[in-house]
């Protein structure tokens, strides 16, 4: 998740994990569910509308913490030996 405004700031940005997801159709509107490091306990969620997307997404989280954008890493299961 992407947090701060300046790039000399990039370790100031946090990592989650995605875990789930929900999409109505008819709003439009995404929520994410998240596990967080920082919040271990909790059901944490990240919100958005791509109703129209020219206007903005409008993400948001559900701690409330200060959101400027995410992306995506690669990801493929690992089993040990």
């Amino acid at each position: 998740m992407i947090r701060v405004k300046e790039v000399g700031e990039a370790t100031n940005n946090h990592q989650v994990l995605a875990w789930g997801y929900d999409f109505d159709p008819a709003s439009q509107a995404l929520v994410v569910q998240l596990y967080d490091p920082n919040h271990p306990l909790a059901e944490l969620s990240l919100g958005m509308n791509f109703a129209d997307p020219r206007a903005g997404i409008d993400p948001s989280q559900s701690t409330g913490e200060r959101l400027r954008g995410w992306f995506v890493i690669d990801y493929r299961p690992h089993r040990a030996p």
